[in-house]
């Protein structure tokens, strides 16, 4: 199987997981408004007794954009295909503006990575060019 198969068969995977994730989150929150304990419709859902009511809580406040995974893409967790494409972006694009990082990877792999995060690992070595800049190395 080629990679970019795999890749897209992983890609495919991890949608339906959040998609997933997203409606057991769901279901949780609805049985705790009509009273059910949090243990019992937290029930087979790997989260904590302060987890579930801060989600029930989030979503009192906020709506459905409680239910909005809001980690930003940390680096370590980006896979090999998006860090060499960064690589090279950074490279084709001379000293890019980190907005424009930005926007470039939500547009090229549909992910939200923080100027924040951005900053740090361009700015601060996260990625060390060598040579040609066509190696990627922590």
């Amino acid at each position: 199987m080629a990679n970019s198969e795999r890749e897209n068969r992983m890609e495919e995977q991890e949608a339906r997981d959040k998609e997933h994730d997203q409606a057991a989150k769901t279901h949780l929150v609805m049985l705790m408004q009509v009273g059910y304990p949090w243990h019992k419709a937290a029930a087979g859902l790997h989260m904590s007794r302060l987890t579930a009511y801060r989600l029930v809580q989030a979503v009192q406040t906020r709506g459905e954009v409680a239910f909005q995974d809001r980690r930003h893409g940390h680096p370590t967790k980006l896979r090999e295909a998006v860090l060499q494409w960064l690589l090279a972006f950074c490279c084709a694009n001379q000293e890019p503006q980190s907005h424009e990082v930005q926007v470039a990877l939500q547009e090229q792999f549909g992910i939200h990575v923080s100027i924040g995060h951005l900053n740090l690992d361009l700015l601060n070595g996260y990625f060390i060019f060598l040579g040609d800049g066509s190696e990627l190395s922590e």
